[in-house]
């Protein structure tokens, strides 16, 4: 996806890859603090991203002393998601959120035109084309050439490894959140998974889980009627999970009311903190935070 992409899309997207060029990166910033019960410890760092189409800020999340490395030079940002913000003057505008980057992606502007290939992968092996032999004149009697075999070319090997990359980064989530079992039992379940996300992006419509379709839902009925039927007679609580919201940020978003200015909220954040959402920052940084809002209603009401 190229940039000029990045603003037209649902700002709700996830899992975008954008190919731009390192135009600058800035220093990192260590964020630390304890939300919900839980202490986070990281680096963010932020880049401005560009290709023909346009620039856009990008923030990564501890990157190694590689990734410092490649300033001026294209990259894959891999399943980023879209932040908005107020800037200045005004304007809303569109960030991106990266998980992950891949550093030997090249530009779609700067690629040449290679014929079309399909490459073998062990979720989903197929046969290598074969390269039509020309039907010679009856007059001329040559033997008819054999069919060779077209070699994978770079750039669909590194388009395949671009999506087993993410594809891996999305099973080890699922396998992390919804599977319990040993180290080896997990890592067996992340390669299972991946294999199956990344044969549904080179079989399309055709995902392969459409030939058990029938038996998986039967399975989930089943599992559901005995939930169901074992429930009978017990009061069922809805829940509704939220993240609730700490004293200081409570008193954060009071002081924003109060100012009633998001762009001077904004520019305070971005140029004093160097982030886009307060809840990122440390509790000790909040608090400085809230303490520069109530100067500036203190200094707006003189």
């Amino acid at each position: 996806m190229r940039i000029k992409d990045v603003r037209e899309v649902e700002a709700s997207a996830k899992g975008l890859v954008v190919v731009g060029k390192i135009a600058k990166i800035f220093d990192g910033k260590r964020i630390q603090g304890t939300k919900n019960g839980k202490d986070y410890d990281f680096v963010a760092t932020s880049i401005k991203l560009e290709d023909d189409t346009g620039s856009i800020y990008t923030q990564f999340t501890d990157v190694d002393e590689d990734f410092l490395a490649l300033e001026g030079k294209t990259i894959s940002c891999i399943s980023c998601s879209i932040n908005e913000y107020v800037d200045k003057q005004g304007v809303t505008q569109r960030s991106l959120r990266a998980s992950s980057y891949s550093a030997e992606v090249v530009p779609e502007t700067s690629q040449p035109e290679l014929p079309e290939v399909q490459i073998e992968d062990p979720a989903h092996p197929v046969l290598p084309k074969t390269v039509p032999v020309k039907e010679e004149s009856p007059a001329v009697n040559k033997p008819a050439e054999e069919a060779k075999p077209v070699e994978p070319n770079i750039w669909a090997e590194k388009d395949l490894r671009i999506v087993r990359q993410n594809s891996n980064l999305h099973a080890t989530t699922l396998v992390c959140k919804y599977f319990k079992g040993t180290l080896e039992e997990s890592i067996a379940k992340v390669i299972e998974m991946s294999n199956i996300l990344v044969s549904s992006v080179y079989q399309g419509l055709k995902f392969p889980i459409n030939e058990k379709q029938a038996d998986l839902l039967k399975g989930i009925k089943a599992g559901s009627d005995e939930k169901v039927a074992s429930l009978k007679g017990v009061n069922q609580v809805k829940r509704k999970f939220v993240f609730e919201k700490t004293p200081m940020e409570k008193k954060i978003l009071e002081l924003k009311s109060e100012l009633n200015d998001d762009i001077e909220f904004t520019d305070i954040l971005v140029t004093k903190f160097g982030v886009e959402e307060f809840d990122s920052l440390s509790e000790d940084l909040q608090a400085e935070f809230a303490t520069e809002l109530s100067n500036l209603i203190i200094k707006k009401g003189k």
